[in-house]
């Protein structure tokens, strides 16, 4: 997930974060970081653990949204519950409605 609003590149690069830029001809990318040498601005990304630098124009930048982390932690952690609580409840439902078909308790050897 990413913030609503939007950021320059320079304070991209600052902060570190994830960055998903989109450009005039509404492309979007997406770059680990953004950074900034010899006055110009990289996206980041590794690519099969290779560090790849992909220049970025300014000129070409539409928008550009940091990545928000404490919603993205917050849905992935609300998504595994969800899906823990689901088969949790499958599982109940599935032993319960033999009960509910008449089926006997089965009995417990002494």
């Amino acid at each position: 997930m990413y913030h609503k609003d939007t950021v320059t590149l320079e304070q991209a690069a600052k902060d570190g974060r994830r960055a998903k830029i989109e450009t005039t001809t509404s492309k979007k990318y997406v770059f680990k970081t953004i950074s900034y040498e010899n006055d110009t601005y990289y996206g980041i990304n590794k690519i099969k653990g290779k560090t790849v630098k992909i220049p970025l124009e300014k000129t070409k930048m539409e928008s550009v949204r940091l990545e928000n982390k404490s919603l993205s932690t917050v849905l992935t952690l609300g998504l595994f519950v969800a899906v823990v609580g689901a088969v949790v409840l499958i599982k109940f439902a599935s032993d319960f409605s033999g009960f509910m078909n008449g089926a006997s308790i089965p009995a417990i050897p002494y």
